[in-house]
């Protein structure tokens, strides 16, 4: 059975707050290097089955969505090198939840 993952971007306004997301999200551990190396590195050690669900990207700002989406496209490469126990769905327009 996949366990999913929602990285929910309700509220990210820049890459920090991004990092903190992901962290929290992906449970990544404390010596977490918060840039693109020590991203891949981290969603690479996913060990079971795991389905990462992307939301709300439509709301961070102009300014960091290029970077933001750099990371993304790191979970889809990620997704083609797993042979299937690793996917992606980006879920653009989803609105908050109250437990988000």
């Amino acid at each position: 059975m996949m366990k999913e993952l929602k990285l929910d971007l309700n509220g990210v306004q820049s890459e920090d707050d991004f990092h903190d997301r992901a962290t929290a999200t992906f449970d990544f551990p404390a010596y977490y290097g918060r840039n693109r190396d020590a991203f891949w590195d981290c969603i690479t050690d996913f060990v079971d089955p795991t389905t990462v669900r992307v939301c709300n990207l439509d709301t961070v700002p102009d300014a960091i969505k290029p970077r933001l989406v750099d990371y993304i496209e790191m979970l889809r490469t990620y997704e083609t090198e797993s042979d299937g126990k690793f996917s992606v769905q980006i879920d653009a327009a989803t609105p908050p939840t109250p437990d988000s």
